[in-house]
């Protein structure tokens, strides 16, 4: 079998994949937040996080940042740390790592989309692999199928979130300034606020930004009251 023919059956396993993805994240998705919004009503909810492991494939867990999660992370902190307690606040308002509530895949989890994105995961080792063995990298035009697989998979997420979210009864959260976005460890605030404008507008992505922006000059600040 050439090269050829092996890409062409690798997409063919992938488009399947991507279509039971499709067709079970929609419902999963729906059923989580609504969990959600129920268990948290009171709570200062501002913001359902949707983890992924950074290549948008093996895991996704709801994660929720709220203010009584937030006063609990920023605890955590004060006594031991150079900033005030309202300053971490600020500094840990848009850290899913740090939420008490980061994985809430046991209550409101996506068990069919995850067998998906599981099956998912290892169809990309196996896309890496046939580029690595018949040097594909070196070539753009093949090099850009592995891009393009990572960017379907974004955009069914992000694409399913926002349907989901479109739903009248998340009228009431949206309406208090509440979010749902799709994000990971250790990325950047562009791809935080592109994710956070496609699903819920510009007005929300601005207002993270701003945040976000804050929350990196107290690290700063923190760092050099540490350098005293």
């Amino acid at each position: 079998m050439s090269w050829e023919d092996e890409i062409e059956e690798w997409k063919a396993s992938f488009s399947e994949s991507i279509d039971k993805l499709k067709k079970d994240f929609p419902s999963e998705c729906l059923n989580s937040l609504l969990g959600i919004l129920k268990e948290f009503e009171g709570r200062g909810l501002y913001a359902v996080a949707i983890y992924h492991c950074g290549n948008y494939s093996g895991y996704l867990l709801p994660t929720v940042l709220c203010d009584e999660g937030l006063e609990v992370a920023a605890k955590k902190y004060v006594e031991s740390d150079n900033l005030t307690l309202s300053e971490l606040k600020s500094c840990l308002r848009w850290s899913p790592c740090d939420s008490p509530f980061h994985d809430l895949s046991h209550e409101f989890g996506f068990t069919k989309t995850m067998l998906h994105l599981d099956n998912i995961c290892g169809l990309m080792e196996e896309l890496d692999s046939l580029l690595e063995e018949y040097d594909l990298y070196d070539d753009n035009d093949d090099s850009d199928e592995y891009i393009r697989a990572l960017l379907s998979i974004k955009g069914v997420l992000n694409n399913t979130i926002r349907q989901v979210l479109a739903d009248s009864r998340f009228e009431s959260y949206r309406s208090s300034g509440g979010i749902v976005y799709l994000t990971c460890g250790d990325t950047s605030h562009e791809d935080i606020t592109h994710n956070v404008s496609f699903v819920n507008g510009d007005f929300h992505a601005e207002k993270v930004s701003r945040e976000l922006d804050l929350a990196s000059s107290l690290f700063i600040k923190r760092l050099k009251r540490a350098q005293r």
